[in-house]
């Protein structure tokens, strides 16, 4: 199944969308899927239900981050 099936196979699970979109990449990332929906859960519905940014995007964004991210230096 690919990562997209994934995503779609979640959010049809009553996943939110960010859930969808960051636990379709936990275990690339190093992640278990718990605990990315944990991470993600409070971003669908447009960040806390909020309808402003969408889940799918910023479920993305936790993605993009925990592949590419920076880490400042201490």
């Amino acid at each position: 199944m690919s990562r997209i099936e994934s995503g779609l196979s979640r959010f049809a699970e009553s996943f939110n969308c960010s859930q969808a979109v960051l636990s379709a990449y936990a275990g690339q990332l190093g992640l278990d899927e718990e605990t990315a929906a944990k991470i993600a859960s409070g971003f669908g519905g447009g960040m806390g239900r909020m309808a402003d940014t969408c889940g799918a995007v910023t479920g993305a964004y936790m993605v993009l981050g925990l592949k590419s991210g920076q880490i400042l230096p201490r």
